[in-house]
Parts: C-alpha cells; sequence; structure tokens
C-alpha cells in the first residue's frame, strides 16, 4: 500500500496562488476533508501565519486515490496528531475536526 506524506503549511505558504484561487485551505473550500489524493485538516493561527493547514498525501510514485483506498483508522490518527503538534508548536488553535 505504501506510506503516507505528512505536510503542513502557514500563512502564505498555505495561500499559495492556486490555494488562494481555489479555497482558503490550501486550496480547499472546507477547514477539512479528503480528495482524491489529499486527506487535510486546518487551525486557526494568530497574526500572518492565519491559516495552518496540515495534509496527508500518498508518497510521490504511489498511484493510491484516497477515493478507493482511504485512509485507515491508524493514519488519520497520525495526520490529526501530526497536526495537533505542528498547531501547538505555532500557536495557532486544536485543529478543526478529523480529516475524514
Amino acid at each position: 500500500m505504501g506510506g503516507l506524506q505528512l505536510a503542513a503549511a502557514y500563512g502564505p505558504f498555505s495561500d499559495a496562488s492556486q490555494a488562494v484561487v481555489n479555497g482558503p485551505y490550501g486550496g480547499h473550500d472546507t477547514p477539512s476533508g479528503t480528495g482524491e489524493y489529499t486527506a487535510w485538516t486546518s487551525a486557526t493561527c494568530q497574526g500572518a501565519l492565519g491559516v495552518g493547514y496540515y495534509h496527508a498525501s500518498p508518497l510521490e510514485g504511489s498511484d493510491r486515490r484516497f477515493t478507493t483506498d482511504p485512509l485507515t483508522k491508524e493514519e488519520r490518527a497520525d495526520l490529526e496528531h501530526f497536526a495537533a503538534l505542528s498547531a501547538a508548536r505555532h500557536g495557532c488553535s486544536t485543529p478543526t475536526g478529523s480529516a475524514s
């Protein structure tokens, strides 16, 4: 099945040009969710950080799609744990809901 890549972005890094056009949460319209190739959650941050965006995606070269091979309970817990720790380090609120 392969592994997942976890990543976090804040402020202008989560507001890349595509994100501004396609939605405020790392390019998505909702604060958490799952798409074909990414599962995400977000947190409100102070000052210039704005929004913290935390996501999981299949490793490069993987053909995994979350629409047909969704996150397992353990993978979802890993993303939520990663997001909570990263948000706390950056002074952000607790990330919203779970990436379903």
